[in-house]
């Protein structure tokens, strides 16, 4: 019996997969569409927690750890509105995009869970990186 071992890295990419395409048929916005909104996102949640230069942010989000944290943070985020989205979806599909938009914007209120989970993730993850950096 040849039995393949799912790691809980690759369920984990798999879900991300599945739950990027249900955002993208429910919103309607295009994998590119969605890719943008990320890192604009991205951009401007960093550039207001660290009060840095965009230009320092951008250098920020172009590394692969920085990065990747913000992906997972997005796609945590993402698994816990697709509920919501349904339920818009079903009572007013049209507007399913801009609730998505909205739910995301969340995490700019200061002291409210998505702002303190990401507050807690980035702490983390610079810590991380600049370890990477001075090693």
């Amino acid at each position: 019996m040849n039995r393949q071992v799912v790691t809980h890295i690759a369920r984990v990419r798999a879900q991300n997969a599945y739950n990027r395409m249900q955002v993208s048929y429910l919103t309607k916005m295009s994998d590119a569409m969605l890719s943008q909104f990320q890192f604009d996102t991205g951009l401007q949640w960093l550039t207001m927690y660290t009060a840095s230069p965009d230009d320092v942010v951008r250098w920020l989000l172009s590394q692969p750890m920085i990065w990747k944290w913000w992906l997972n943070e997005w796609n945590r985020r993402d698994e816990d509105n697709l509920p919501i989205l349904y339920k818009q979806y079903e009572a007013w599909p049209d507007e399913v995009s801009f609730m998505y938009r909205s739910l995301h914007q969340a995490c700019f209120i200061e002291r409210q869970l998505p702002w303190t989970l990401l507050e807690n993730g980035y702490a983390k993850v610079i810590g991380e990186f600049n370890k990477t950096i001075t090693a």
